[in-house]
């Protein structure tokens, strides 16, 4: 039989990431339409004004004379198809470090770090500080992202609920979250040097006096971790031999 080893204290937890990608918001109908007119254009133009070659000998070729403007016709419309039919949006992760935008250098809003979640205009606006300490707004439209908007509040609800204000009517327009949408990543590690302490504020210099809540991923050095973590999560796993402490010790981590 399997000995069963105890976890210890400082243990990493698991984290995990999903990443999706913006759907269009045009009618596929109507990107379909232009994208087959856009293709017999450019068939059509090229026939024109090469397809003599095909059965005449080439002394006797003589091109259409519109084949260059509707091989032009043809490829513009097609560029439309393509630029309608693809969203503009950036594609979004989210899991166990919270939510982010993949756009130029990549956005980051952790669990713990957000100040407010409603539904504007549409779409799922999350607000708070990004990795960087600036101030950052994520926005997931539930037309082009519906999943990881779906993600997003089903997460943010066990995790940091008393961020979200939308009332029972908004949560009823975001679509329910399915474990089947997304693409499952495996996320970097955890930045933990160089990280401060959110109780003692104290800097972290070595990775395993770290210690991290597996709710909002706040980040504790290991003598400074409370028993109940801002978002509310249990750290008693944490907290090693804090608890045998003095009683003066114990009330001071409270």
């Amino acid at each position: 039989m399997a000995k069963l080893t105890k976890r210890k204290p400082g243990s990493k937890h698991q984290r995990w990431e999903k990443r999706f990608l913006p759907r269009s918001t045009t009618s596929p109908t109507l990107v379909y339409g232009l994208g087959g007119l856009g293709a017999l254009g450019l068939g059509g133009g090229f026939w024109g004004q090469f397809g003599s070659y095909l059965h005449k000998a080439p002394e006797d070729f003589e091109a259409w004379q519109y084949a260059p403007w509707l091989l032009a016709a043809g490829a513009i419309i097609t560029g439309v198809a393509i630029w309608i039919g693809t969203s503009g949006a950036a594609s979004v992760r989210v899991g166990s470090g919270g939510v982010a935008e993949e756009r130029g250098q990549g956005r980051r809003i952790a669990w713990w770090a957000i100040e407010s979640i409603t539904l504007q205009n549409g779409a799922l606006v999350v607000k708070g500080t990004g990795e960087t300490g600036d101030d950052e707004t994520i926005t997931l439209s539930l037309a082009a992202l519906p999943e990881a908007a779906a993600l997003t509040l089903k997460e943010a609800s066990t995790r940091v609920g008393d961020k979200i204000t939308l009332s029972a009517e908004e949560r009823e327009t975001v679509p329910a979250s399915s474990k089947s949408e997304g693409e499952s990543i495996t996320p970097a590690p955890l930045q933990l040097v160089g990280k401060r302490c959110s109780k003692s504020d104290k800097v972290i210099a070595y990775e395993p006096d770290a210690r991290v809540c597996p709710r909002c991923e706040r980040v504790y050095r290991k003598e400074s971790v409370p028993k109940t973590c801002a978002c509310g999560a249990s750290l008693a796993h944490l907290r090693g031999n804090q608890d045998k402490a003095s009683p003066e010790v114990a009330e001071s981590d409270e």
